[in-house]
């Protein structure tokens, strides 16, 4: 009966300890990939009114929301070129819209 109650509050206890733990690193990975963003959002500005947004590794949802919600609303250009030479892998427009949206 003893043996029965402490693997019962070990297992609690472990359970605990592992939400904790996957709260802990869903954390990170959300405040990394916010870091990614803003560092993969580099705009150049040119001296005729163009600005100039390289594209670099994959396009996401997160990625895109975060070009419109921070990047495209501080540019004070008249056109921005966005360049997608050099994306691996992107997510199409559907994908795109339906999680903006």
């Amino acid at each position: 009966m003893i043996n029965r109650c402490m693997n019962y509050m070990s297992d609690i206890s472990i359970t605990k300890t592992v939400r904790v733990f996957e709260r802990f690193i869903a954390n990170i990975i959300k405040e990394r990939t916010r870091e990614i963003n803003e560092l993969s959002a580099l705009v150049i500005p040119s001296q005729d009114g163009k600005a100039v947004l390289p594209q670099i590794s994959s396009i996401d949802s997160d990625r895109i929301e975060y070009f419109l919600n921070n990047v495209v609303l501080k540019i004070y250009e008249e056109y921005l070129i966005m360049g997608f030479a050099t994306i691996k892998t992107y997510a199409t427009v559907k994908q795109v819209t339906e999680s903006i949206v």
